[in-house]
């Protein structure tokens, strides 16, 4: 990473073009400064709180025993490959979102979150399904121990079969966040994820001590919070898609700025 940065600096050094690095135009700008972090310290301390969570949750997975815990380690690992694309996918909409609401594109800017939300419900639907339908054949690949698929397939059963409900809320933040909404999303997704499984495990975890109940905190978190971050994006959709005097799209007439 260092040779990259020193290539890429040295680079940006002898541009002539419009990238070219000034070194002593480099400076703080108070109101860009504010602006950026206002979107990115709510996605940090969202970030946090996740670890929070995944600790509480890795608390209660290993209170039911050493195949309990390989079997999450073996059926996460899975899942983590699947959750690389639907992340290239966050990170499209935000940067295609971003870009277009800067310009007031806001007919690409629906076409943006639609076409993200699309694709991205569309391969965690067939990932997910397809790493439940093979998950015993994958998990071998990783730990062979019967013992341990059996216990990671209790995983994969709820997680990978409505993982297309993960999808859509990864759209949907990415775009609040394209176009400046960051704090409430994160305060949204702070207490429907982070706080509502730690009170899970508390509750009904304490009460139901199986590796299903424990893993319903997933996906029933994912609807809660992608329902109430869709209806706050539903709301400024509707500011930005209004029914007269804007610029004609397919999502609508929009109303310029």
């Amino acid at each position: 990473q260092m040779v990259s940065m020193t290539l890429l600096v040295r680079a940006l050094l002898t541009n002539t073009g419009t990238t070219k690095l000034i070194v002593k135009r480099i400076w703080l700008y108070r109101e860009a400064l504010k602006k950026i972090l206002w979107i990115g310290v709510p996605g940090g301390a969202q970030a946090s709180f996740y670890s929070i969570s995944t600790l509480v949750i890795m608390s209660a997975v290993a209170s039911l025993g050493a195949y309990a815990i390989a079997g999450n380690v073996t059926s996460g690992t899975v899942e983590g490959l699947i959750h690389a694309i639907s992340f290239a996918l966050y990170q499209t909409a935000l940067a295609s979102v971003g870009q277009n609401f800067g310009a007031k594109k806001y007919d690409r800017v629906v076409g943006s979150f639609v076409r993200c939300a699309g694709c991205s419900m569309t391969s965690n639907l067939i990932l997910g399904w397809g790493a439940y339908i093979f998950g015993e054949t994958l998990l071998a690949i990783i730990n062979p121990d019967p013992e341990v698929i059996k216990t990671g397939m209790v995983r994969m059963s709820i997680n990978m079969t409505t993982y297309i409900v993960s999808g859509l809320l990864d759209i949907v933040t990415s775009t609040l966040r394209g176009m400046g909404i960051s704090l409430f999303p994160a305060i949204v997704t702070m207490c429907g994820i982070c706080l509502m499984r730690v009170v899970w495990v508390m509750t009904i975890f304490r009460h139901y001590r199986t590796l299903a109940s424990l893993y319903l905190s997933y996906p029933i978190s994912w609807t809660v919070v992608a329902a109430i971050n869709g209806i706050l994006l539903f709301v400024v959709f509707r500011k930005l898609i209004r029914g007269g005097g804007g610029k004609k799209s397919r999502y609508g007439t929009v109303k310029a700025a």
